[in-house]
């Protein structure tokens, strides 16, 4: 789905869109960075390493936060760049990626819906 929605908001030309891109790679990106980095703080202590992989956690928590910031700056960029110099925007590619996406989050609401008697456990160690 986000490599669609790179695809629509490139042909679209919609900012709109771009900002969508940013926030669902910045999610998904975060949730991997903190797994990894929740995995990496369990490690035990090395000679190296004395007090353990513990601070992996704020590391991730400041790679995310300056994520964060770089892409909104992009796009506040980008939003400038079309208020200065305004471009048609494809009105078919965001209806399609609003439907495909619209249609995405249905079935992941039907999904967490009907698994609730499930349990899902992860474990990080």
């Amino acid at each position: 789905m986000l490599v669609f929605e790179i695809v629509a908001s490139i042909f679209s030309r919609s900012v709109a869109l771009l900002s969508d891109v940013a926030h669902v790679g910045t999610d998904f990106l975060s949730a991997l960075l903190t797994l990894f980095a929740e995995r990496l703080a369990h490690r035990p202590s090395t000679k190296l390493m004395s007090y353990g992989f513990s601070r992996g956690t704020v590391v991730a928590a400041f790679v995310n936060g300056f994520s964060l910031i770089l892409l909104s700056v992009i796009i506040l960029g980008q939003s400038v760049v079309r208020l200065i110099y305004p471009e048609p925007v494809k009105p078919v590619w965001m209806i399609v990626a609003a439907l495909i996406a619209f249609l995405v989050d249905g079935v992941i609401v039907w999904m967490l819906v009907h698994g609730v008697n499930s349990s899902i456990e992860i474990d990080v160690q």
